[in-house]
C-alpha cells in the first residue's frame, strides 16, 4: 500500500507541472513585477529630489550670506573711498569712519582672543598628557601647527595695518593742527585711557618674540623649546623665527 500510495503521489506531482498557467495568472504576475520596478524608480526618484531639495536650500542660504558680505564689502569699500578724497566734508564722514575703524579693530581683536584661546587649549592637552604618550613626531607636528596659525594670523595684522596707514596717514595730513600736534592722540591720555586691545598689544611688543610679518600679536605665555632642541630630538625641521622678513618699499 506504502508503495503504491507513493507512486501514484508522484504523477500527481508530475501531471502538477505539466499543468497550464491560465493567461489571467501570468497577466497578473507580470504586473506586479512591472509594479514592483516602479515603485523601486520612484523611491529612488524621490531621494533625488530630496537631495537636490536640500542643496539648493544650502545655496540659497550661502547666495544670502554673499549678498550681505557684498553689501558690507561695498559700504565699507565707499568709506574708504570717500576718505581718500582730500575735498571731502570730514565732519560728514567722521562718525562713519569711525565706525568702520572700530568694527575692524574688534574683528581682529576677537580673532587674536580666539587665536589665543586654541593656543592655551593645546598648552593645557600637553601639560595634561605624560611625556611618554606624546611621542617627537606628535610634538613637531603640534609645533608646526601652531607656527603656521600663528605665521597667517601675523600675516592677516600686517596686510590689515598696511591697509589703514594710508587713510590714516592721510586723515592726519589733513587734519593736523598749527601747532603739528596730532588730533585724536594725545600723549598725556593715550597711556592711560588704551582700549583692551591696544593694552594687549602694547604688552606683547615688549617681548623679544619676532615674527616675519609685523608685531607679535601677543605674548608667550610659557616658554617653548629652542627650534635646536625640537630638531635635534625629533630629526624634523620646523619653521619656527627663520622666516626671511618681508621686503618694505
Amino acid at each position: 500500500m506504502s508503495l503504491l500510495a507513493t507512486f501514484s503521489g508522484l504523477l500527481d506531482s508530475k501531471e502538477q507541472k505539466d499543468t497550464q498557467v491560465t493567461p489571467e495568472l501570468l497577466k497578473l504576475v507580470e504586473d506586479l513585477k512591472y509594479g514592483i520596478e516602479v515603485f523601486k524608480k520612484l523611491l529612488e526618484l524621490q531621494r533625488s529630489v530630496t537631495c537636490v531639495l536640500s542643496e539648493l536650500r544650502r545655496q540659497s542660504v550661502k547666495a544670502s550670506h554673499m549678498s550681505d558680505e557684498v553689501l558690507k564689502l561695498e559700504r565699507h569699500s565707499s568709506i574708504v573711498q570717500r576718505s581718500l578724497d582730500m575735498a571731502c566734508d570730514f565732519a560728514q564722514n567722521t562718525t562713519e569712519l569711525t565706525e568702520y575703524f572700530k568694527n575692524c579693530i574688534s574683528s581682529f581683536g576677537h580673532r587674536v582672543q580666539t587665536y589665543k584661546q586654541q593656543v592655551e587649549a593645546i598648552e593645557d592637552s600637553l601639560s595634561s598628557r605624560t611625556k611618554a604618550s606624546l611621542t617627537p613626531k606628535e610634538l613637531a607636528d603640534v609645533l608646526r601647527t601652531l607656527d603656521d596659525q600663528f605665521m597667517s594670523l601675523a600675516a592677516q595684522l600686517y596686510t590689515l595695518n598696511e591697509e589703514l596707514s594710508l587713510p590714516k596717514a592721510q586723515l592726519l595730513r589733513q587734519h593736523r593742527n598749527l601747532d603739528e600736534k596730532i588730533p585724536f592722540f594725545d600723549s598725556s591720555t593715550t597711556s592711560s585711557s588704551k582700549s583692551p586691545l591696544d593694552k594687549f598689544l602694547f604688552e606683547s611688543g615688549k617681548t623679544s618674540v619676532t615674527t616675519p610679518y609685523g608685531p607679535p600679536p601677543f605674548a608667550m605665555a610659557a616658554p617653548i623649546a629652542s627650534p635646536s632642541a625640537v630638531i635635534a630630538t625629533t630629526g624634523l625641521p620646523l619653521a619656527i623665527g627663520n622666516a626671511s622678513q618681508p621686503a618694505t618699499s
